[in-house]
């Protein structure tokens, strides 16, 4: 599929999942994981529509070189959701603080933006230390 037909079907699916989520009081969210630029266009695209929304998750950014960042942060009012987590050597869904991302910036971000957000690591200890971070960084 070239990339303006995948374009023009994306831009459709977005009309008839805003009609579905607007008809039935439900919200959409479509998550970053790898963005090369055509679904960086795409995401552009859901900013657009009512009752779509974006999910920004700071790992899935990190491992592609916060290609998306710029994208989803340009309409911060369309991030409805967050994932929270660290990412060293290589890997998401790390243990908060330790890794390299910018934890306390992030953080900041969906308090001020009121954003919900889920702390997605990978096992109980690393959820309690991750939660224990953050309210030292509150």
């Amino acid at each position: 599929m070239y990339l303006g037909d995948y374009l023009d079907t994306f831009k459709t699916s977005c009309k008839e999942l805003s009609d579905f989520a607007v008809a039935n009081g439900v919200d959409i969210c479509f998550e970053n994981t790898e963005a090369p630029p055509y679904l960086q266009r795409a995401f552009e695209e859901v900013v657009k529509h009512s009752g779509l929304w974006l999910t920004f998750d700071v790992g899935h950014d990190a491992a592609d070189k916060t290609r998306v960042k710029d994208t989803f942060f340009r309409t911060p009012t369309k991030i409805k959701h967050f994932h929270l987590h660290d990412y060293t050597n290589g890997k998401a869904h790390g243990e908060i603080g330790t890794g390299s991302i910018d934890i306390k910036n992030y953080f900041q971000f969906c308090k001020e933006n009121n954003l919900s957000v889920v702390v997605e690591v990978k096992s109980k200890p690393e959820l309690q230390r991750s939660v224990e971070f953050l309210m030292k960084i509150v």
